[in-house]
Order: structure tokens, then sequence, then C-alpha cells
């Protein structure tokens, strides 16, 4: 059997090391912020990155990444997933590699709700089964309250 993660904050920290986000959607050069389980959203991510950036116009732009880490239980992760993207444009479900063959085997779920998934192992392999396209937070209202809280952070 491959070795696993002994707990989902390892998963979390070696992912979060091993995978340069930022190059991945291509917002290299954008301020970035990284905040851990947000409260008052719908539903707790386990990480939360956004990106901004303020054009020549002045427009202040967001873009913001959600993720539900999980050991093995990738259904309750992907319903969990699919809750972030009330207030993201892209929302992920991270597994142990070790334990994603039942995901794997699923993708198709995946893909129909627009929710990404990636494996880590613990060597810090990376790999990205399925980047979900952009998408407009369904929630206005959750979007608007995550962006008054990033604004300070990203912006002044």
């Amino acid at each position: 059997m491959n070795k696993c993660f002994p707990t989902e904050r390892d998963l979390t920290e070696t992912a979060l090391k091993s995978f340069d986000f930022s190059n991945f959607f291509e917002y290299s050069g954008w301020n970035r912020w990284e905040g851990r389980e947000i409260e008052g959203l719908f539903g707790i991510p386990d990480v939360v990155i956004a990106f901004g950036k303020t054009t020549v116009l002045g427009k202040r732009i967001l873009r913001t990444l959600a993720f539900e880490m999980k050991l093995r239980n990738w259904q309750r992760a992907l319903i969990q997933a699919y809750r972030y993207a009330a207030f993201s444009h892209y929302s992920f479900v991270v597994l142990d590699e070790a334990f994603s063959a039942p995901a794997l085997n699923n993708i198709d779920r995946f893909q129909k709700s627009n929710i990404g998934l990636i494996t880590v192992n613990v060597n810090s392999n990376i790999t990205c089964h399925y980047k979900p396209k952009f998408s407009r937070p369904y929630s206005p209202y959750t979007y608007r309250n995550l962006f008054s809280v990033l604004k300070p952070k990203l912006f002044d």
C-alpha cells in the first residue's frame, strides 16, 4: 500500500508548499493572500487563496480559490467544495493520493460540478486531475462579504 498522510494538516501543508497556485492560474504578479478555515462564508473551507490587482484605470480585480482537504472521503469533500463556489471563482478538492482511486473513478462528478480535483502524495508530488473553469460565485452577497474582508489585505 502507498504511504499516506497521518493528518489532514500534513496533507494541507504539503500541498501548499508544493503547488504554485499563482502560476497555475496565471496570477503571477498579482497580490496574494492565504487564509485557513475562514468563517462567515457558506461552509468553512480549509484554505482560501485570493489574488488581487488594480488595473491602470483603478478597477480592483479579485480572484478566489477555495480548497477542501480530505484524506479519504471524496464524496463529502465534493459536497463541501461545491458550497464554496458560492464565494469563490475556483473550488477544489485536495485528496491524499493513497486514497484517491474512488474519486478518480468518479472524475465526471467533479467535471459536472466544475470542482477541481488535486491529489498529493507524501513525497510532495502534486497532480491536478481536473482544473475547473473560471466561474462567478453564485452568491453575490457572500462574495461581497469576502471581498470586504480581502480588500484591505490585497488592495490598500
